[in-house]
């Protein structure tokens, strides 16, 4: 089974500083999050890092004191000596999604208000192009948003992100599948190709979506159709379950 976690950054109800925050998450999440200049941004990091450590603590019973996280050559994060272990992580607009799971696994959010024409027309294939552009013009953002989400959780699973051009696989929002087409290997550098030949969970998958709010898609990729089991966590439970462990760990 699959788990996904949602957690909203415009939460109310809660008298947490961002400074106060930022000494729950571990060091290398609290460094993150202060690169960020704009105090939105550093919010979301903050947000991400929660999510992120609570994710791990209730998936795979890994205290966040004891959580060593390192990411691929592509941004692709793992949990350093437990390869058998998958998670992902995403954010956009209100939202934090997190992933997990004891197979590889992608996951993207993304908001509807993000939708271009010219971004469809110049990346997308030209079956997804014409999908969308069949409908209603009221009707694209939405979906535009679950093209671009599967697209992107695709991308995660893989472990390539955007070394795989949009254009070079082609997905389908209505069965879920994904499939890398013949001609993607065409031009790619030496190195990606040898990884992609290695990962045949990189040339098919399917996503599946979660009903999250209105103006919002969220897509889960995996090599084949899993279980999802899907929660939206409080903000408080959140903080709560962390600090917690933190005790039991200095204690």
């Amino acid at each position: 089974m699959i788990q996904v976690y949602s957690l909203k950054t415009n939460a109310d109800g809660h008298n947490w500083s961002p400074e106060e925050l930022l000494n729950i998450l571990t060091p290398k999440r609290k460094a993150k999050a202060l690169r960020f200049r704009h105090s939105r941004d550093q919010w979301q990091g903050i947000m991400a890092g929660l999510l992120e450590e609570f994710t791990l603590q209730q998936c795979f019973d890994i205290p966040w004191p004891e959580q060593q996280i390192q990411t691929g050559i592509n941004g692709k994060p793992y949990i350093e000596k437990r390869p058998e272990l998958h998670y992902n992580l995403s954010h956009s607009g209100d939202w934090i999604v997190c992933v997990a799971g004891e197979v590889p696994v992608g996951i993207d959010v993304e908001s509807s208000n993000k939708y271009s024409e010219r971004v469809v027309r110049r990346f997308f294939h030209e079956d997804e192009i014409s999908d969308i552009m069949e409908h209603e013009a009221v009707l694209r953002p939405d979906i535009f948003a679950e093209y671009w989400t599967m697209k992107e959780s695709f991308m995660k699973l893989s472990g390539l992100g955007f070394e795989l051009q949009l254009k070079q696989f082609v997905t389908d929002r209505k069965s879920g599948k994904v499939q890398l087409l013949e001609t993607a290997m065409d031009g790619l550098p030496e190195e990606t190709r040898k990884v992609i030949d290695t990962l045949p969970l990189a040339k098919q998958a399917v996503c599946q979506f979660i009903p999250l709010e209105a103006g919002y898609r969220l897509a889960v990729c995996t090599q084949q159709k899993e279980t999802l089991n899907y929660q939206n966590v409080p903000l408080e439970n959140c903080i709560e379950s962390l600090l917690k462990s933190s005790h039991h760990q200095n204690g």
